[in-house]
C-alpha cells in the first residue's frame, strides 16, 4: 500500500443517497443544495490557535464560502469536460482574509488547501468509472495513505498515516450524497467528525466533489475538487503538501485508466 498521507483527500463511503437529474451543468446547482451540515461549524469552531478559537461568525460563513467556491469550480469545468478536456491538478491555499475579520480567523484560512484535478482517460464511461473509483479493491489497492477503513452509520471512517514533519496520523468520518445524471456521475463529500490531539491529528474542515463525464469521442473526464483544514503549516510543509498531493491524484488516475482497460 502507498504511503503518503492523502487517502482523507479521496475516500467516500460506499452508499450514498442518490440524485437523478440533469446532466454536467446541473452538478454545481445540486452541491449548493445540500446546505450545511451541522458538523461544519462544529469543526471550525474545535480549532484552537494560540489558545484563541474562530468566532462564531466566521465558523458559520467559511464552511459556507468553501461549498460555494467548489460548486463555482465545478459549473467552469464540468459542461465542457466532454469535449475539451484539458489535464490539470493544482493544489491551492485560501488567502488569509478572504472571509475571516480576526487573527484567528485568518491564520485557519492560512492552512486551508484545495486540491482540484482533471484527467483526461482514453477507457470506460462515467458510470464505469465511478463503480471502479468506488470498489473497495481499487481503494485499498491504489488509495494513498489509507490504514484503515468502515462503514459507520449513514457514513464511512478511516485512518491515514503521517508525513513526519508535515502531516500527522488522521482518523475521521465523511458522509456522501451522489449525482447520477446524462453522461454524469459525481460524490459530493463532507466532514462530519474528526478525532483530535493528542491521540490524532484534527481534521477541522474537509468538503469534496469527484465527477466523471462521459467523452464525446470515447472515455471520461475525471474532474475532483477537494478543500481541506488540518494542521497548522508553514511555509515549508505548504510546499511539501502541494507536491505530494499533486503526485498522489496522478498516481490515482492513472491506476483507474489501467483498470478501465
Amino acid at each position: 500500500m502507498p504511503s503518503t498521507p492523502f487517502a482523507a483527500l479521496v475516500l467516500f463511503p460506499l452508499a450514498m443517497p442518490v440524485a437523478q437529474a440533469g446532466g454536467p451543468s446541473d452538478v454545481g446547482g445540486w452541491i449548493l443544495s445540500a446546505g450545511m451540515r451541522p458538523e461544519a461549524q462544529t469543526r471550525v469552531r474545535a480549532w484552537v490557535h494560540d489558545d484563541q478559537r474562530a468566532t462564531e461568525a466566521f465558523a458559520a460563513s467559511y464552511p459556507r464560502w468553501v461549498q460555494g467556491r467548489i460548486a463555482r469550480a465545478v459549473d467552469r469545468h464540468l459542461p465542457s469536460a466532454a469535449t475539451a478536456c484539458e489535464p490539470s491538478v493544482q493544489v491551492r491555499f485560501v488567502e488569509p482574509g478572504t472571509v475571516g475579520e480576526t487573527e484567528a480567523d485568518q491564520a485557519f484560512e492560512r492552512s486551508t488547501f484545495q486540491v482540484e484535478s482533471l484527467h483526461c482517460l482514453e477507457h470506460g464511461d462515467a458510470a464505469r468509472a465511478m463503480a471502479v473509483y468506488n470498489s473497495v479493491d481499487f481503494r485499498e489497492t491504489v488509495m494513498p495513505g489509507l490504514e484503515r477503513y468502515w462503514l459507520e452509520g449513514d457514513g464511512s471512517c478511516f485512518t491515514t498515516s503521517a508525513l513526519f514533519g508535515v502531516v500527522g496520523q488522521t482518523e475521521a468520518c465523511l458522509t456522501a450524497r451522489e449525482f447520477v445524471g446524462d453522461g454524469v456521475r459525481a460524490f459530493h463529500t463532507r466532514l462530519i467528525e474528526s478525532v483530535d490531539a493528542p491521540d490524532h491529528q484534527g481534521v477541522f474542515l474537509r468538503e469534496g466533489v469527484v465527477a466523471f463525464v462521459d467523452r464525446a469521442d470515447g472515455g471520461v473526464a475525471v474532474y475532483r475538487i477537494v478543500t481541506t483544514r488540518s494542521k497548522d503549516m508553514g511555509a515549508v510543509q505548504r510546499s511539501i503538501l502541494g507536491h505530494a498531493a499533486g503526485s498522489a491524484q496522478q498516481k490515482v488516475a492513472e491506476a483507474l485508466e489501467e483498470r478501465l482497460r
